[in-house]
């Protein structure tokens, strides 16, 4: 949660967090429920930025609770037509 916060703290000092911000809060995000990274780095309504291949990476990392959100990343990523490597 703190890290949603911090991401609306940015936009409230009409700063523009970039793709390193926003990868480090979903791995922040780790601890937290798997929904919670989803909807910081690849919710289309919440996007910031253009997914990296670190962010699905790590969004991904934060599904080990639910394989089937994990297989639905992996499919987004190849979609995006970002080649995945061998973290992914």
């Amino acid at each position: 949660m703190q890290a949603l916060m911090l991401l609306e703290d940015l936009q409230q000092h009409w700063l523009s967090p970039d793709v390193i911000t926003c990868n480090t809060c979903i791995s922040a995000c780790q601890a937290q429920p798997w929904w919670l990274a989803i909807q910081l780095g690849l919710s289309p309504s919440t996007i910031y930025v253009t997914p990296s291949l670190v962010t699905y990476n790590a969004t991904i990392s934060s599904c080990r609770d639910t394989w089937v959100e994990a297989l639905a990343l992996v499919a987004s990523l190849l979609r995006s037509r970002t080649s995945p490597d061998v973290v992914t």
